[in-house]
C-alpha cells in the first residue's frame, strides 16, 4: 500500500513494503528519485535492516547459532504498518514475528517515520530493543536518485562536502564487496569535491569514513542541487548500476562483513547495540532544491 505526503514544494510517496520510499516530485514536476528498472537496479531506496550489506558466503551467527539476516536485511522485503499519518509525515512500523525470530534471534521494533519541511525530507528511525538480551544490529539508507537531474551526463555531476576536513575510503578486497580492514586516504578535488564518472564504480561501491556529515550532490549545468545531512552516521557509501541513470548516496551505521569471516554478529565490532528496552534514534535528512 503507498501512503503520500505532501506539501507546496514537494509530493512524497513511500510503501508500506519496506517502508521504502518510492516518489519525491517536485512542484515543477521533477521527480528526483530513481523509478527502479530491472535491467539496473529494481529498487528505490531501502531501509537497511537489522544488516548493512552482504555476509560472507551468506554465513552468519548469533550467540553461536547460525542465523540469516539477509543481505541488507530483511525489512525491505518486509510489509509495515502505518501507524501515525499527517498531511506532511508518515510513519511505519515492524515488530520481530516468529519469521524474524527464525533469522535474526532478538526481539525489535523499528519505526521509519518521514517528515516533509519546506523542501527538506526527513527520515528518522527508531529502533527498540524489545527483548531481554543485548540487541546487536545494523541500519542504513540507500536512496538512489536520478541523475542526471539537470540534463548532461553523469560526468558533469559532483559531490562537494560541507568543508574541507578530508575523508578516507574504507579499504575493501578486489571485488570491493567486502571490507579487509583500515581505510586510506581519499583525494578530494581542491580538498571538498568528488568528481563522478561511471569508473569511479568500475568495481562497485565506494564506501567513506571519518567524512564531514553533509554532501551536496551538483553540477555546473544547473542551480538544481541534491543536500543531504547524516550527522551521527560513521560511513557514506556511494554506488550506482553500470549505465543506469542514478547514483546512491547512503548513510549507514555499520558495514558488511569482513573480507574471508563468517558473522557472529554479537562480537561484530561496529554494529550498534541496544540493551533490553532502550531504542536509538537515526536521522537523516535531503534537501531537494529546483532553483
Amino acid at each position: 500500500m503507498l501512503y503520500t505526503v505532501r506539501n507546496q514544494n514537494l509530493t512524497v510517496t513511500v510503501s508500506t513494503r519496506g517502508a521504502e520510499l518510492q516518489s519525491v516530485r517536485g512542484a515543477d514536476g521533477t521527480e528526483w528519485l530513481w523509478q527502479g528498472d530491472p535491467a539496473y537496479w529494481e529498487d528505490r531506496a531501502p531501509v537497511l535492516f537489522p544488516f548493512c550489506g552482504r555476509l560472507w558466503q551468506g554465513l552468519a551467527t548469533a550467540c553461536g547459532l547460525p542465523c540469516d539476516p539477509g543481505m541488507h536485511g530483511f525489512l525491505r522485503s518486509r510489509e509495515t504498518v502505518a501507524v501515525q499519518e499527517s498531511d506532511s509525515a508518515v510513519c511505519f512500523c515492524d515488530r520481530s514475528d516468529a519469521a524474524t525470530l527464525g533469522r535474526y534471534p532478538f526481539a525489535y521494533e523499528i519505526r521509519v517515520r518521514y517528515t516533509l519541511e519546506g523542501d527538506e525530507l526527513t527520515v528518522c528511525a527508531e529502533v527498540t530493543n524489545a527483548g531481554s538480551r543485548t540487541m546487536p544490529y545494523g541500519y542504513g539508507g540507500h536512496p538512489g536518485f536520478r541523475v542526471p537531474f539537470a540534463g548532461g551526463t553523469l560526468e558533469d555531476y559532483f559531490i562537494r562536502f560541507c568543508d574541507k576536513s578530508g575523508a578516507e575510503a574504507v579499504c575493501f578486497d578486489a571485488d570491493n564487496c567486502f571490507p579487509t580492514g583500515g581505510s586510506r586516504p581519499f583525494p578530494l578535488r581542491d580538498g571538498d569535491c568528488l568528481d563522478l564518472s561511471e569508473g569511479l564504480f568500475a568495481n562497485g561501491s565506494c564506501f567513506l569514513c571519518h567524512m564531514p556529515p553533509e554532501v551536496t550532490l551538483m553540477t555546473h549545468r544547473s542551480p538544481r542541487h541534491i543536500t543531504l545531512r547524516y550527522p551521527g552516521f560513521p560511513y557514506l557509501g556511494l554506488w550506482k548500476a553500470p549505465g543506469g541513470d542514478f547514483l546512491c548516496i547512503e548513510p549507514w551505521c555499520s558495514l558488511p562483513a569482513y573480507h574471508g569471516q563468517s558473522t557472529e554478529l554479537t562480537e561484530k565490532p561496529d554494529l550498534m547495540r541496544l540493551e533490553p528496552g532502550q531504542t536509538r534514534a537515526h536521522s537523516y535528512s535531503v534537501r531537494f532544491c529546483a532553483e
